[in-house]
């Protein structure tokens, strides 16, 4: 894409990647927000309620000594070994 004299240059993605790491915290979290939501659209309400729903459900069967759960450093292993498949 080529401008014309005196127009300005549209910004590249590494560009406005560079620019954004000089934000605070809290502001590249509002923009990853916003960049997500702009392509998989808003959430799911239904969706976030059966989540919330069954994070409940476990931990309830947690704290009634039904189930134990499993040392971080292991599922995390685990998740990774999972995705270099």
């Amino acid at each position: 894409m080529t401008t014309k004299p005196g127009e300005p240059n549209e910004p590249t993605a590494g560009a406005v990647v560079a620019q954004a790491l000089r934000l605070s915290e809290s502001e590249r979290v509002r923009i990853a927000a916003e960049l997500l939501e702009s392509v998989e659209g808003p959430p799911d309400e239904v969706s976030d309620d059966a989540w919330l729903a069954e994070l409940n459900r476990r931990a309830d069967s947690v704290r009634r000594g039904e189930r134990v759960g499993e040392l971080w450093p292991l599922v995390r292993d685990e998740l990774l070994a999972e995705l270099k498949k």
